[in-house]
């Protein structure tokens, strides 16, 4: 695939997700001759360079989408919800990694180092799950392949950039006010983030679960393969920039030793185990920014249930979807080509 270059192009450009994605391309070897940005209006600001020279704008529309090979959708849903048809119709590939996006057309969730083989039963278009269902499923992905989980509990504290770019600047300008004595108001959350937590990412439905809450549970178990999975999940945002934590419990059917979990995890594909407590060596959002593994750490016993285990899961929700969506990308590529 290397001999070929491809014309790559992208929604969400102004947004620190669609930025991402365009560093990872130029800092691998993705074979890419040139990117392109597709905006809806002349209100999106894109300002974005691959390889030292800007990267074209234009406006999207079905007649944009018969000269490119490959379209990441990172904007938000109502875009690829729109467009994603007429992208396969020209035969672009698609990587679906839309914001509030919710499997509404069965495309196959992919988190690279967990279940890529999926690709190959895709029609073109799969989707690249939330950050903190990729971090959970590849934590827990090797752990049930050898003792087969039961149950997982987990509760995400998550940065401000999950919610995108006004998220990073709500919080930015929240501090700048608190530290100066002035007046913190909100506009991306309900409530003041700067110095507080929000225990709600998403609408809250009638079941009283957030979409975040319901998007964890039923990706992951997409994910893992596994529908009969037992999952639950409480969804909260932290004054972080950058850095999702997960404190996840897992119940498992044979009997697993907090050595032997290191042990599995260690030689497992995109995790990275941080875990040595009593020399203070665990994951934090400062350890892992920029860094495309996710890391675990805090692995202990968990004594209330016959096998348990308790987990902290740590990674760079952006650098993380990013760099799962280029590889998907280029796994559509090579089973198109091949």
């Amino acid at each position: 695939m290397k001999d070929v270059e491809y014309i790559v192009a992208l929604t969400g450009g102004s947004e620190i997700l669609g930025k991402e994605i365009v560093a990872v391309l130029e800092e691998g070897e993705f074979p890419c001759a040139r990117v392109v940005a597709f905006v809806e209006s002349d209100e999106e600001i894109v300002d974005l360079t691959f390889h030292g020279e800007d990267v074209p704008v234009e406006f999207l529309s079905e007649a944009v989408f018969r000269n490119v090979d490959l379209v990441f959708f990172a904007d938000h849903r109502n875009v690829s919800k729109e467009w994603i048809p007429a992208a396969a119709k020209a035969g672009c590939l698609v990587v679906d990694c839309s914001a509030g996006r919710d499997d509404e057309y069965g495309f196959p969730v992919i988190a690279y180092d967990v279940n890529e083989e999926r690709v190959a039963e895709s029609l073109d278009v799969v989707a690249c799950p939330g950050a903190a269902s990729l971090q959970l499923a590849t934590i827990i992905k090797p752990l049930h392949d050898t003792y087969t989980i039961k149950r997982v509990v987990v509760s995400t504290y998550q940065a401000v950039s999950e919610q995108g770019q006004s998220g990073i600047e709500e919080l930015e300008t929240q501090l700048r006010h608190l530290l100066n004595y002035q007046e913190a108001t909100s506009g991306t959350f309900p409530y003041q983030i700067a110095f507080n937590c929000l225990p709600q990412v998403g609408p809250i439905d009638a079941d009283e679960y957030t979409s975040e809450e319901k998007t964890i549970v039923r990706e992951t178990r997409s994910i893992m393969g596994d529908e009969s999975l037992q999952i639950t999940a409480t969804a909260c945002l932290v004054p972080v920039l950058f850095g999702n934590g997960l404190s996840v419990n897992i119940e498992t059917v044979e009997p697993v030793t907090p050595h032997t979990a290191r042990a599995i995890l260690s030689q497992a594909q995109g995790i990275s185990v941080f875990d040595n407590p009593g020399e203070q060596m665990y994951p934090m959002p400062l350890v892992v920014s920029g860094h495309e593994d996710v890391f675990v750490g805090r692995i202990r016993q968990d004594p209330s249930v016959e096998h348990g285990l308790n987990l902290w899961i740590v990674g760079d929700n952006i650098r993380n979807r990013a760099s799962n969506t280029v590889r998907i990308g280029a796994s559509l590529l090579e089973k198109k080509s091949g």
